[in-house]
Parts: structure tokens; C-alpha cells; sequence
């Protein structure tokens, strides 16, 4: 979703049972200090405990992608720079 007066978009999930929407990744607290920031693309693994994501930090088209682990909130250590910013999972 995209907040008035921000200029990144918030990735969220809900659940079906609740009302109460989760925030998976803030791309305004991201950018924060950065001279180019952009989201490429986000995507949930397929059972749900994951986000993998791509920024390009340096407006080269080439994406880093980072994973997050949902159920924490946790940022993983492992990335993989130089990407084209395209996620695919596997099962």
C-alpha cells in the first residue's frame, strides 16, 4: 500500500481471519539515507514464511535480493547482488 506523504510503498499481508493487516517491509525506513532507492519486485514464497525482494540501490537496473522470514520479521544475512531483479520459487 502507498501512504500520503511517503514515497515508498509498504508491503503488507492480512490474514483471512482477521482484520489486522501485518507489515512485511517498510520501503520508506529502507530508503532512509540512501541517494536512489528502488523496489523492483517482491515476492511471497509459496507457503508464506518468506518475502524475497530486489532494490537497486544504484540506479544501475541491477537488483540485490534480500529474503525476509515473515514469522520474525527478521532480515536474512544471505543476499545475492547483480540480479535483473526477478524472483522465482522453487518447490
Amino acid at each position: 500500500r502507498l501512504c500520503s506523504k511517503q514515497n515508498f510503498p509498504i508491503l503488507c499481508r492480512r490474514s483471512l481471519l482477521e482484520e489486522s493487516e501485518e507489515i512485511l517491509l517498510d520501503c520508506n525506513q529502507l530508503a532512509k539515507g540512501k541517494i536512489y532507492f528502488k523496489l523492483i519486485n517482491a515476492a511471497p514464497s509459496p507457503d508464506g514464511r518468506h518475502l524475497a525482494f530486489a532494490i537497486d540501490e544504484l540506479g544501475t537496473q541491477y537488483a540485490t535480493l534480500f529474503f525476509i522470514n515473515c514469522q520474525t520479521g527478521e532480515l536474512l544475512v544471505e543476499n545475492i547482488p547483480y540480479t535483473t531483479g526477478e524472483i522465482v520459487w522453487s518447490y
